[in-house]
């Protein structure tokens, strides 16, 4: 009895297995079998594809059709053709011909297609413009027009397998892979970075064709190229993207990877929605130049470009355009200061001038980009100020410190005096002479300049402070004004300390005082070295200047002594401290200096982050008479040379400067530095050498 229920149930198990097999045979068959269109007006069933009409247009004696392509069947029918003609009421036949190649694409491509990809096709015919159109047949199927019923396309966007991400490595055969990088956005066409990897040990030949499917569906091909990739190597190559709308906006990007050697094939699909790898935007001229110029690193363009002349500085002549990209701007100036320039703004300085709202702001249209030599990092100027950084991280815009600094240049072949404004703008000689002029000195109230002139008789010289006027005043050297302008401080000799007014007069020398002097070593420093460089404090009452001698053997020491010679004394008491051309802050609580011992020495005498050897110049150094007085940030990249001064509020310093280093073969140029950061902007960039800058105390000078 057991036995035979066994029997029964094995049997109807096997019954079951054998039905199931039947049902996935039966459906096996079904999913394998094309999809048969139905018989519609308008439809022909080629191979694997069906197409239908979707659109006719009649423009002259031109009749535009369009068809919808769709892919039906895997049956590896590769490429079909079927003549559509059109027929008048006096049974006139007009011809055209639809081939359902995917724009020639070979048949190892059409044979990959999924099932339900979709694209439009179009065929122009001829027909005379007064002919209507009462009968179309496609192949052998002849309907009446009217019966016609125009299809709606229906595009695909999953394509499972075949889709690829943009970075994503195809391998292809045993030895090859592909990988599409970033598409690079050229005038008038586009391109796509291709990178292929070879890991043969011997060279392969591999082949890249690229096709995209225009936003109304149909296909374009670009050029196929070839290249020999190196073994086991990599190689990057560019190929033309087929992009004919404007703008374009394709749907897919089609890619054909070839291993020419194995004769292997492979074709990927990178859907585009907008956005995705090409915004398409228009770049041109100057600024396409710009972008490719730096490697495209603000990415990709997201507006047309745009022109405007709207500027939020004052008296702004400035007009340019732009164009915004997903990481920054790119300005054209078309008029006004820097015409033809060309900028790029882009991290964090963009978002802060994007904060201020760009050119509408204070800082205006911007003017010149740069790279720091103190900071390292990007520094831009702008008609109404310019934005920095001290970490690379965070940027501040800051306007542009107020007056004039006339200063010490040789562009012209010799040494002459020249006036500025701060921001660097509107350089002017105003001496003219063919003898070397040197260290000027704006007079209290802005209407003179004292200068030091090797012309005949050598010694100081006033003029206005336009140039005009230009007088011998008296011999020496290193002039200082006093603070109410009535007289002017000078060295004369090697260490005398002298006091003229500005009309000649009242001539005399300042002696210093043996018995209130608070150094150990008066005789040594007041009778074997010369002083240089005084400078006088805002309430006059005090004198700081240099004592020592280039290469003397002895460092240079900043001291200080009282208007009437008495009380001299080192800048700092407490410890030693080597430097040269003090200049007071406008407060008289700080004393900037140029930290420089000023000789020759090649031992380790020198502290942490200075070297030894040959050099003239050192970091600027500040002495602070308040304690809670910041001074620790100040460029230490870029040395003082010749000469600094202060800003009328205080708040930066002006001097002559290059980068840090032992031999030096670049130019000496003319910085300001914000006190308390180490920001600094070159304001006499690429015009020979700068020294010696004196900064205008009065806000409104009269001449």
């Amino acid at each position: 009895m057991e036995t035979k229920i066994f029997f029964i149930k094995t049997n109807k198990s096997k019954l079951n297995t054998l039905k199931l097999l039947i049902i996935s045979l039966f459906l096996f068959i079904i999913i394998s079998m094309p999809i048969i269109a139905e018989e519609k007006p308008g439809t022909a069933l080629l191979g694997d594809f069906i197409v239908t009409l979707i659109n006719l247009e009649r423009e002259g004696d031109i009749a535009n059709l369009e068809f919808n392509v769709t892919k039906v069947g895997n049956s590896n029918s590769g490429r079909q053709s079927i003549v559509v003609c059109l027929i008048d009421d006096h049974e006139n036949k007009y011809n055209g011909s639809l081939s359902v190649n995917l724009e020639n694409a070979p048949d190892v491509v059409l044979n990959v297609l999924p099932k339900g990809f979709t694209y439009v096709d179009k065929v122009d015919i001829s027909i005379p413009k007064v002919a209507p159109i009462v009968k179309i047949r496609l192949g052998d199927r002849e309907v009446p027009f009217k019966d016609v019923k125009l299809g709606q396309p229906q595009f695909m966007t999953d394509f499972g397998d075949l889709a690829i991400t943009k970075g994503q490595s195809v391998p292809l055969g045993k030895w090859l892979s592909f990988t599409m990088e970033q598409a690079i956005p050229k005038v008038p066409s586009w391109e796509l970075l291709i990178t292929i990897e070879n890991k043969e040990y011997n060279p392969l030949p591999a082949e890249v064709r690229l096709g995209v499917q225009n936003r109304d569906g149909t296909i374009s091909w670009g050029g196929s190229l070839t290249v020999d990739v190196a073994a086991l190597s990599k190689t990057s190559v560019r190929v033309s993207l087929p992009l004919q709308e404007t703008p374009p906006q394709p749907k897919i990007l089609m890619l054909e990877y070839v291993d020419r050697k194995a004769g292997e094939h492979i074709f990927k699909v990178f859907p585009m929605p907008p956005g995705k790898l090409l915004p398409f935007p228009v770049v041109s001229d100057k600024i396409y130049e710009k972008w490719e110029e730096e490697y495209f690193t603000l990415g990709l363009p997201v507006e047309n470009e745009h022109s405007t002349s709207v500027s939020g500085t004052q008296g702004s002549s400035t007009s340019g355009r732009f164009q915004s990209f997903e990481k920054g701007r790119i300005y054209v100036i078309t008029s006004g200061v820097r015409t033809d320039q060309v900028i790029t703004i882009s991290g964090a300085a963009h978002s802060e001038y994007l904060r201020l709202n760009f050119e509408a702001s204070w800082l205006g249209f911007p003017v010149l980009r740069y790279n720091s030599p103190e900071t390292g990092y990007d520094q831009y100027d702008f008609e109404g100020g310019y934005i920095a950084t001290t970490d690379g991280k965070t940027f501040h815009a800051l306007p542009y410190e107020q007056g004039r600094i006339a200063f010490v240049s040789d562009r012209d072949g010799n040494r002459e005096i020249y006036v500025t404004d701060a921001c660097g703008r509107n350089q002017i000689n105003l001496t003219n002479h063919p003898s070397a002029d040197m260290s000027p000195a704006w007079s209290p109230d802005g209407t003179k300049i004292a200068f030091v002139s090797d012309r005949q008789p050598q010694g100081i010289y006033i003029m206005t402070a336009d140039g005009r006027n230009q007088r011998f005043l008296t011999e020496g050297r290193d002039p200082a004004w006093l603070a109410d302008g009535s007289k002017i401080i000078f060295i004369k000799g090697t260490h005398e300390i002298c006091i003229v007014k500005p009309d000649g007069t009242d001539k005399h020398s300042i002696t210093i005082d043996p018995a209130s002097a608070r150094v150990h070593d008066f005789h040594f420093l007041t009778e074997k070295n010369s002083f240089s460089k005084p400078s006088v404090s805002p309430d006059s009452s005090t004198i700081a200047f240099a004592i020592g001698e280039w290469r003397s053997g002895w460092p240079y020491r900043i001291c200080l002594i009282k208007m009437d010679g008495t009380g001299l004394r080192s800048l700092r008491e407490d410890k030693f401290v080597s430097g040269n051309e003090p200049s007071w802050s406008p407060e008289g609580q700080m004393i900037v200096f140029r930290n420089d011992p000023g000789y020759s020495l090649s031992s380790n005498y020198f502290p942490e982050g200075r070297y030894a050897g040959d050099y003239y110049g050192g970091p600027l150094d500040i002495v602070s008479f308040d304690t809670a007085v910041d001074t620790t940030q100040l460029p230490k990249k870029i040395w003082s040379y010749g000469g600094l001064d202060w800003s009328p509020d205080g708040a930066s310093i002006a001097f002559s400067g290059h980068r840090k280093k032992e031999d030096i073969n670049e130019s000496i140029n003319i910085f300001i530095t914000r006190v308390g950061t180490n920001i600094i902007r070159k304001i006499t960039e690429g015009k020979g050498n700068n020294w010696d800058p004196s900064w205008l105390k009065a806000t409104k000078p009269t001449y």
